[in-house]
């Protein structure tokens, strides 16, 4: 199921609600990029922090840059040449 929901927790949260009642998934991804989305770059921001529900935790970013190096250098050699 891929939903987008628009602005807003509360549009988010109707949405996996709905989606976790009628399809039962085993992993749910949630993408939300806070108008951060610059199209012209040609890139995509990965990140595991979470700050709607508490404190912004900077240390996370530290604990997941080997995670981000590997997608990040996997998606740029799968560009076209």
């Amino acid at each position: 199921m891929v939903a987008n929901t628009g602005k807003g927790l509360e549009n988010t949260a109707a949405a996996t609600t709905i989606g976790i009642e009628r399809y039962h998934p085993r992993l749910i991804i949630n993408q939300g990029t806070s108008g951060g989305h610059v199209p012209f770059l040609g890139i995509r921001v990965l990140s595991n922090n979470i700050t709607n529900h508490g404190e912004y935790d900077p240390t996370t970013a530290k604990n997941c840059q080997a995670f981000v190096e590997k997608v990040v250098r996997a998606y740029i050699s799968a560009l076209p040449e």
